[in-house]
């Protein structure tokens, strides 16, 4: 499901980042929280949890992700549901799309509550790159 959703990324040859679909985002939070559910929600009923938060939660204290990477993974979530919501709120319609022009990066940023874009844009980078390094550990 992943693949044909990066597939899709490819096709539309935009330049900029979507938080929701692109590697690193949103949607490899859900599919890496999916994963364990799958594989282990047939004995663990509390990880048949609806919510990604509090499923990330329960796989904590279940010790199925190590603490730090739950933890982690957890902040990158709500990191970039908030800028999804910036991103939204600013343009006052269904966007996960990061802007491409300078201006309005830096209007995001320091509504995702930065003074710069390049604070920004760093933390939004080591952010992705390790939710991709998570979710790529679960391909064999």
């Amino acid at each position: 499901m992943k693949e044909k959703i990066n597939q899709e990324l490819k096709k539309s040859k935009s330049p900029a980042f979507n938080v929701k679909l692109g590697e690193g985002g949103i949607r490899e939070i859900e599919f890496f929280t999916t994963a364990f559910q799958l594989l282990y929600g047939g004995r663990e009923p509390r990880l048949k949890e609806r919510n990604t938060l509090k499923a990330l939660h329960n796989l904590k204290e279940l010790k199925l992700v190590p603490p730090e990477d739950v933890d982690r993974l957890r902040e990158a979530y709500i990191f970039l549901r908030t800028v999804e919501n910036r991103l939204q709120m600013a343009d006052e319609r269904q966007l996960h799309t990061l802007p491409t022009d300078r201006q309005d990066l830096l209007v995001l940023a320091r509504g995702a509550g930065f003074s710069s874009a390049e604070g920004f844009t760093e933390k939004l980078d080591q952010t992705i790159r390790f939710v991709a390094d998570c979710f790529q550990k679960l391909a064999p």
